[in-house]
């Protein structure tokens, strides 16, 4: 693997490359440049396949085990949503969902914080947000089956540990995202016990286990989140904050982590704090405890200068605990600037470049041209003998383009992949286009990614399916793959246009 630190130079010069291909993941634009759905409408489209729902619903039932089990969990998650399933079977197959989560490669969710998306970890970070880690697999099925059966939720649950999460490095652009885990706790807490079990307090005891145990600065916001909704009396508050309270003065030092949790964490604390107001519940103990943990984050080294105190400026989490303090009218002292005084800055994130190759850069021009093809700047006429010829020849370099040729196995799925959509979509109509179409499928189905990094395999794969929009031709190639992730997918696809 290649880390590089970036020069702002340097990222100039990518940004504004990425800016002319827009081929990238963007929150703004959607994968490969477009928002959602916008190819499709560019596409003209054959007639959709006919399908027998019943026997496509029982077709991915009986094959969806064979299947990497994230992508097992995934699917039977999404077909319990349809109305091919009934109640009795949606409970077991929730189960085996569960069951098949527990195997997932990636124990958490992680979320890229921000910076060069045309990174392996920016790319990563997108593919985080499909939830196919095993905690969001298995807080996904519980969500599903609290509705049919609380109670074996409820025990489902119990299998899952509360999450201990690791200091994350001010190197690392992915942190930890456990907000599903909690979201989950408060349901099964309020949604799982009867009132003869809520009069022996169980449900506290349930949910009080699970909040003493806090590890990093990501779960403090969401953990306050879920104190906030639950139903309880005066008394069980102040058992419960007096027990948060402990637990966040145990949040391992992680600067990184905590400056991405600052984002959720006002929202999340005045929710507390309403809560103690009605009822009548005193909040300094806790205020307290917040003011030593903040005051403890931003003392140690810093990931990013964004955190450090500027001149007279308290850091941002300083003044949101400072005007929360003013607001409760609290005995509770202010946050002052020596407390905070700063202690020097950890490393800078360091990314791992994609296209930095000589096959992946050649590529990325080459498209770039196509894409550029019929503006002002470009000598290149789209649907011209040249324009015939640069699409033949980067089809060529991609035909040529091996694992080989890059640092890793991954770098090369990723890159090869948003080539292929790109040339998918400027190509909109022809032989060529459905040429285009028919190796990147054949590429998805004949990938060691689906085993190895089933992930990163189904980021490409469902915006494949989703751009397609049953294409008759391509859904047919793709129901007659040797791949049998691709092929259930495909399925569970025409099942979701068909209902």
């Amino acid at each position: 693997m290649i880390n590089v630190k970036i020069s702002h130079t340097v990222v100039g010069a990518v940004i504004a490359l990425v800016a002319l291909l827009g081929i990238y993941i963007s929150d703004s634009q959607g994968l490969y440049g477009n928002k959602a759905g916008q190819e499709s409408s560019a596409i003209s489209r054959q007639s959709k396949i006919k399908i027998d729902p019943i026997s496509v619903s029982r077709d991915i039932i009986n094959e969806a085990s064979s299947l990497p089990p994230e992508l097992t969990a995934d699917i039977l998650l999404k077909l319990v949503d349809t109305k091919t399933v009934d109640l009795t079977k949606k409970e077991r197959l929730l189960e085996d969902a569960f069951w098949a989560a527990k195997r997932a490669k990636e124990p958490f969710k992680r979320v890229f914080i921000g910076g060069i998306l045309d990174t392996k970890e920016g790319y990563l970070g997108y593919a985080y947000d499909n939830d196919l880690d095993r905690l969001s697999l298995q807080c996904r099925a519980i969500d599903k089956l609290l509705d049919l059966n609380p109670t074996l939720a409820r025990e489902l649950f119990e299998q899952i540990p509360t999450p201990e999460l690791d200091p994350v490095f001010c190197e690392e652009a992915l942190v930890f995202d456990v907000q599903k885990y909690y979201r989950t706790l408060s349901l099964v807490s309020r949604k799982s016990f009867d009132a003869k079990a809520k009069s022996r307090e169980e449900d506290l005891l349930f949910l009080s286990a699970r909040l003493r145990k806090l590890t990093s600065p990501v779960q403090l916001s969401p953990a306050l989140q879920a104190l906030s909704e639950q139903s309880v009396t005066a008394a069980q508050m102040t058992f419960l904050l007096q027990l948060v309270s402990e637990a966040v003065g145990k949040i391992s030092l992680d600067a990184r982590s905590f400056s991405y949790s600052n984002q959720a964490a006002g929202s999340a604390i005045e929710a507390v704090l309403r809560r103690c107001s009605n009822l009548q519940v005193s909040s300094m103990p806790f205020l307290r405890s917040l003011r030593a943990y903040i005051i403890q984050q931003l003392s140690a080294s810093r990931c990013d200068q964004k955190q450090a105190a500027v001149g007279d400026r308290l850091p941002a989490y300083a003044i949101l605990f400072n005007a929360l303090v003013t607001k409760e009218k609290s005995e509770v002292q202010h946050i002052t600037l020596p407390e905070v005084a700063y202690n020097g800055q950890g490393k800078s994130v360091e990314y791992e470049m994609y296209w930095n190759s000589e096959k992946a850069s050649e590529l990325l021009k080459t498209v770039q041209q196509l894409r550029k093809a019929g503006t002002d700047q470009s000598v290149l006429a789209k649907e011209s003998e040249a324009w015939d010829k640069t699409v033949a020849k980067c089809k060529e370099l991609l035909l040529k383009w091996v694992p080989a040729d890059e640092a890793s196995y991954l770098k090369y799925f990723h890159q090869k992949n948003v080539i292929f959509s790109a040339l998918r979509e400027i190509v909109a109509k022809g032989e060529v286009r459905d040429g285009v179409v028919s190796d990147h499928i054949n590429f998805l189905a004949r990938s060691d990614a689906q085993a190895e990094h089933p992930m990163e395999w189904f980021l490409y794969t469902s915006r494949l399916l989703t751009n397609l929009d049953g294409e008759t031709s391509a859904m047919l190639l793709i129901q007659n793959s040797q791949s049998a992730p691709l092929r259930l997918y495909g399925k569970l696809h025409l099942l979701l246009m068909a209902l």
